[in-house]
C-alpha cells in the first residue's frame, strides 16, 4: 500500500516516503495537559489522587494558579520585603504541599500568578464597577510577588522546618484572561461611540514586571503571557475581543501588519489563548477578532508579525500554547454534547491546534464538577465523570487518533502515541481488525501517516493491549 508517513523526532519532523527517502522539515511536539482546580485541594488524599490520574492518561504538564491576593494577607514594608520567599506575610502551605505532589506524580507545572491584586497593590480611584483585585494592578509589587513566588520555587530554597528543598517549577505565567474585565480593569478608555482599548497597556508593564522578576531568578525559566479568552464585546463592553488585544499588546495597528509607537515592549517566551469552540473544533467564530481552535492564524499571524518587526522581548520565536478548553458532555450535563462526541472532539481539536502550530494544549477538566447550583452554571467537561468513571474522553486524551479524508482516494491518519512500541494502524472488517501499516514509535511520538482508501473506512491505532478509539473517515 502506498503511504507518506510523517513523524515528529525531537524538534523536527521526518518525511518518510515509500522509495525509502527521508527528509527533515521543522515541525512541533504536542504536549497535553489539564487544568484542574482539584489539583490544589487543601486535601492531600484528593489532589494526589487526580494527580496521578493525570499522570496515568499522559499527561505531561498541568497547570497551578496562585492567588495573589489570596496568598498575601499583610501590607510588605519594602518590594524587597514582599521579594523575600520567606515573608511571614506569605502563606504558602498549601501551595507547597500541590508542587510537591505534583512533581512527585512526575508532571510539569505551569504556575499562573493571578487571582487579582491586594489592595494596597491596585490603582488609585476603583469605580464600583470594578471588581477588587482588578483594578490597574501596581507593575513594581506585581514583579516583586512574582520574584518572591519564583525563588521559592527555584529548585533550591528550602522552607524553614524542613529539610527538604521544594520542587523547580519552570513555566510562569502572567495573569489569567486580561481581555474580561472581571480580571483586569478598565478594559476600555472613552466614551460612547471613541472607546480605545485601555487593558493592552495595563497589562504590558505588568507582563514586562513579572518576566523581569522569574528570569532574573533563573534564565532558564520560560515566561507564558495570559491566556486570552475567545470572545469579546462592542466597545465599552466587559471583554474585548482576543485579537484586537492582543494586536494592542504587541503595539500593531488595526491591520496587524504595522508597527504602533508604545512606550514600552511585551517580553515572553510563551504565547496563550483559551480557544473554547461553540460547535466543534471545526467551528469558526463568526467576529473577526473572536478565536475558536480554528482561528488560532488571527492570533499567530499578527503574533509572526511582531516578531519579524522586533517588537517582543523573550524569545525570538515564541511558542504557542492553548491552555484551556473543552466541552461538557452528555452524561451528566443533560445539554451537554454526547460522550461520544465529547471524545472525538478532544482528538480532533489536538491535531487542529497541533497543525496550526500548538505546542501545549490543556484540558479543563479531569473530572466532572458538581452540578452546584445547576448543571448550568458548573463544568460537566472533565475526561472522568464525577464517580470516577472513565467517559470516552479518556481514551481520547491518552492515546488521541484522528482519520480524514486527504484528496480523492486518500486519507490521512494522525496520532500521539501513549507508549513506545510496535504501533499498528488497523482497519476493521467483517473478520475483525486488519493491520494496514506498522511502525516502531517512542512514547509522546506524533505520527501523521496518509495512504490510499476507499471512503467510510473505520480505522484505529494499537500499540502493545493499548488501543485508540476507532474513527470512521469519510
Amino acid at each position: 500500500m502506498r503511504s507518506l508517513a510523517h513523524r515528529v523526532l525531537g524538534p523536527c519532523l521526518l518525511v518518510a516516503a515509500t522509495l525509502g527517502v527521508s527528509q527533515p522539515a521543522c515541525a512541533q511536539q504536542l504536549t497535553t495537559g489539564f487544568d484542574e482546580p482539584l489539583f490544589q485541594s487543601s486535601n492531600p488524599s484528593v489532589r494526589q489522587f487526580w494527580l496521578s490520574h493525570a499522570a496515568a492518561e499522559h499527561a505531561g504538564i498541568v497547570r497551578l494558579n496562585i492567588s495573589w491576593k489570596g496568598v498575601v494577607h499583610a501590607v510588605p514594608a519594602s518590594e524587597a520585603q514582599a521579594s523575600d520567599p520567606s515573608w511571614s506575610g506569605y502563606d504558602f502551605s498549601v501551595t507547597d504541599g500541590v508542587v510537591r505532589d505534583a512533581a512527585a506524580a512526575g508532571l510539569n507545572m505551569m504556575l499562573t500568578l493571578a487571582g487579582g491584586a491586594p489592595r494596597f497593590a491596585e490603582g488609585p480611584g476603583r469605580p464600583a464597577s470594578a471588581l477588587a483585585g482588578s483594578w490597574q494592578p501596581n507593575a513594581s509589587a506585581y514583579g516583586a510577588f512574582a520574584r518572591a513566588v519564583a525563588l521559592r520555587y527555584s529548585g533550591t530554597y528550602t522552607p524553614p522546618g524542613s529539610s527538604v528543598a521544594l520542587p523547580r517549577v519552570r513555566f510562569w505565567q502572567a495573569w489569567n484572561e486580561p481581555n474580561l474585565s472581571i480580571y483586569l480593569t478598565p478594559q476600555w478608555t472613552g466614551s460612547p461611540g471613541h472607546y480605545r482599548p485601555a487593558s493592552p497597556s495595563v497589562y504590558r508593564p505588568l507582563l514586562d514586571a513579572f518576566y523581569a522578576a522569574v528570569k532574573g531568578v533563573d534564565r532558564e525559566n520560560l515566561v507564558i503571557a495570559a491566556g486570552t479568552a475567545p470572545y469579546g464585546d462592542l466597545p465599552g463592553g466587559e471583554r474585548m475581543p482576543p485579537a484586537q488585544f492582543v494586536r494592542n499588546l504587541l503595539c500593531l495597528d488595526e491591520s496587524g501588519r504595522r508597527a504602533l509607537s508604545c512606550p514600552q515592549h511585551a517580553s515572553f517566551d510563551i504565547f496563550d489563548h483559551h480557544p473554547y469552540a461553540i460547535e466543534g473544533p471545526f467551528w469558526h467564530a463568526l467576529n473577526r477578532d473572536d478565536v475558536a481552535i480554528a482561528d488560532m492564524g488571527r492570533l499567530t499571524g499578527p503574533l509572526r508579525q511582531a516578531e519579524r518587526l522586533r517588537l517582543l522581548g523573550g524569545a525570538r520565536r515564541h511558542q504557542v500554547w492553548a491552555t484551556e478548553l473543552s466541552w461538557d458532555s452528555n452524561p451528566p450535563d443533560p445539554r451537554g454534547v454526547p460522550a461520544a462526541e465529547q471524545a472525538r472532539w478532544l482528538e480532533q481539536s489536538m491535531y487542529e491546534l497541533w497543525r496550526e502550530g500548538v505546542s501545549t494544549m490543556l484540558w479543563y477538566l479531569i473530572v466532572d464538577a458538581p452540578p452546584i447550583p445547576s448543571y448550568a452554571a458548573s463544568y460537566q467537561s472533565g475526561v472522568y465523570l464525577l464517580d470516577g468513571t472513565p467517559k470516552p474522553s479518556a481514551s481520547a486524551f491518552g492515546f488521541p487518533f484522528v482519520a480524514a479524508r486527504a484528496g480523492r482516494g486518500r486519507m490521512l491518519a494522525w496520532l500521539k502515541a501513549p507508549a513506545s512500541g510496535l504501533l499498528y494502524l488497523e482497519r476493521q472488517t467483517r473478520k475483525g481488525w486488519r493491520v494496514i501499516y506498522d511502525t516502531r514509535v517512542r512514547e509522546g511520538e506524533i505520527l501523521l501517516h496518509r495512504f490510499r482508501a476507499r471512503s467510510h473506512m473505520t480505522l484505529r491505532a494499537s500499540i502493545g493491549q493499548l488501543h485508540s478509539l476507532p474513527f470512521t473517515g469519510r
